[in-house]
């Protein structure tokens, strides 16, 4: 009877103990966010603070916990996010958006490429080279780059260009300063140089405005000996494409009230291969110009 009475009262302590812990518990859920692209953080670690208890996100950044505490603090972690502490108090809903580490990593230094270039239309044979510095001051590069194209004949083009990229860079935006010189001969009859100086705002993973300026001075002595000399303002856009390779498709144009000028670049890397498609438009002057580089680092 003793015995009986006994295993009684263990066994409605026993219940009246995890009918308590039920009632203590509070319940949880919500999303794990990039707090700029917005994205789910698939796989983001929430831990409760000074415990072992914890989950993941799933597919959609989506996660569910159960907590003893509703007061309790939570630890949110994701590679390549600054972590971040959330306290609970009470929700039982949580939007956590993580900010991306500043930490940037510059591919485009100590670099040596040689192209073979061919203007399609009237320079078929070419040879192009670019040359970028060590990273200057701990974030400029510095690169130069040339490039000549002839028939062997009367039509030429050379190009030089000086450029300082990764200028003024910051966790979410950095700029390209760029200027060039440009003379274009063909048939003998007929010669451009430009002087332009370009400048690229990055500050989003995916398209990004160009800015430039630009004196071109155009001779033809096939139409009336015409000479003229004028500056234009130009507007483009930079499109970065990732897959399958790491690719650039870019296009500015150049106006004034008399003429427009106007050229469309894609360029892609891959591994140490180089390769662009590039096409050019100025009054009477057109020119399709490809392009295969291969690179080399020098240290």
């Amino acid at each position: 009877m003793v015995l009986s009475m006994i295993r009684v009262v263990v066994i409605m302590s026993c219940l009246m103990f995890w009918s308590l812990s039920l009632f203590g518990q509070h319940s949880i859920h919500g999303i794990v966010l990039d707090k700029h692209a917005k994205e789910p953080l698939v796989g983001a670690s929430i831990l409760v603070k000074g415990t072992t208890t914890g989950t993941a996100a799933d597919g959609e950044g989506r996660f569910e916990l159960s907590l003893v505490n509703s007061n309790a603090i939570l630890v949110v972690n994701y590679t390549g996010f600054y972590s971040k502490e959330i306290n609970v108090e009470g929700e039982a809903e949580l939007e956590i958006r993580l900010v991306e580490e500043c930490v940037k990593c510059w591919f485009d230094s100590h670099e040596i490429i040689v192209s073979a270039n061919s203007g399609v239309l009237s320079t078929p044979i070419g040879l192009g080279l670019d040359l970028s510095s060590p990273l200057l001051f701990g974030e400029p590069i510095l690169r130069v780059s040339g490039n000549y194209q002839t028939n062997l004949a009367d039509n030429s083009l050379l190009q030089l260009r000086l450029s300082l990229k990764h200028l003024l860079s910051s966790c979410r935006f950095d700029s390209d300063v760029s200027v060039q010189y440009s003379n274009y001969q063909f048939n003998s009859l007929q010669e451009l140089d430009e002087y332009a100086v370009a400048v690229n705002l990055n500050w989003n993973r995916w398209i990004n405005p160009t800015l430039g300026l630009k004196n071109l001075s155009y001779s033809n002595q096939d139409e009336l000996l015409i000479s003229e000399e004028q500056m234009m303002l130009g507007l483009g856009v930079n499109i970065y494409l990732n897959q399958p390779f790491s690719s650039t498709l870019s296009s500015v144009i150049y106006m004034n009230q008399h003429s427009v000028n106007y050229t469309a670049r894609y360029s892609t890397f891959f591994k140490r291969f180089s390769g662009f498609v590039e096409f050019y438009y100025y009054r009477a002057i057109t020119e399709l110009r490809i392009g295969v580089g291969y690179e080399f680092n020098y240290f």
